[in-house]
C-alpha cells in the first residue's frame, strides 16, 4: 500500500478512461495521503486503486504499473534508479543478432569485412532478399547449413538495404 511521503517509479505509464495520461512511464511521483499519488494533473487525491480493496488484483495491477522506492522502516532504499522517459529501450534477441553475426563470419572467407557497405548492384541484394522470403514462405528456414540460415540472410540483407537507403537518400 501507498503511504503518505513514498517515493514512487512508474514503470508503465496509465491511461485514464479520458485518454490522459495519469501516470508516465519513468517518472516519479509522491504520494501526499495514504493510498493515492499526485498524477500528471497535479491531482494530489488521485487513487492508485489498492485502497480500499487491498484485492490482490488491485496488488497486481499495483506492481504492474509502480514501485514504491522506500524500503520497510521509511528508510530510502538502495536501489539504483534512473530516468527512462525518451530513451530506447532495446527489446531485441540478442542470440538472434549473434546468429546473424556468424553468419556473417562464417561468410569472411568470401567477403572481405564490410564489403556489404561496398555495395553497388543493390537489386541483386533486393533479389538475394526476395528469394530467402520465399524459401521461409514455403515453409524452409534451413540455408548454408543453418538451421535458420535462410532469417539470418533475410535480417542481413535488410540491414544491408537500410544501410544503403539512408547512405543515399
Amino acid at each position: 500500500m501507498v503511504k503518505q511521503g513514498d517515493r514512487v517509479a512508474c514503470i508503465k505509464t496509465v491511461i485514464m478512461d479520458t485518454g490522459a495520461e495519469a501516470f508516465t512511464r519513468g517518472k516519479f511521483y509522491e504520494s501526499e495521503f495514504d493510498g493515492h499519488l499526485t498524477n500528471n494533473q497535479g491531482n494530489k487525491e488521485h487513487g492508485v486503486y489498492i485502497i480500499p480493496s487491498d484485492s490482490d488484483e488491485d496488488k497486481e495491477w499495483f506492481g504492474t504499473h509502480f514501485r514504491i522506492m522506500k524500503e520497510e522502516g521509511g528508510e530510502l532504499g538502495t536501489m539504483g534508479v534512473k530516468e527512462t522517459i525518451g530513451k530506447l529501450n532495446y527489446e531485441l534477441d540478442f542470440g538472434f543478432i549473434t546468429q546473424i553475426a556468424e553468419r556473417m563470419s562464417k561468410n569472411k572467407d568470401k567477403y572481405p569485412p564490410y564489403n556489404w557497405q561496398k555495395l553497388h548492384n543493390l537489386e541483386e541484394l533486393k533479389q538475394a532478399l526476395f528469394r530467402h522470403v520465399l524459401a521461409v514462405m514455403d515453409g524452409t528456414y534451413e540455408d548454408d547449413g543453418r538451421e535458420f540460415g535462410h532469417l539470418e540472410a533475410i535480417a542481413l540483407n535488410v540491414m544491408f538495404l537500410n544501410y544503403h537507403a539512408k547512405k543515399n537518400k
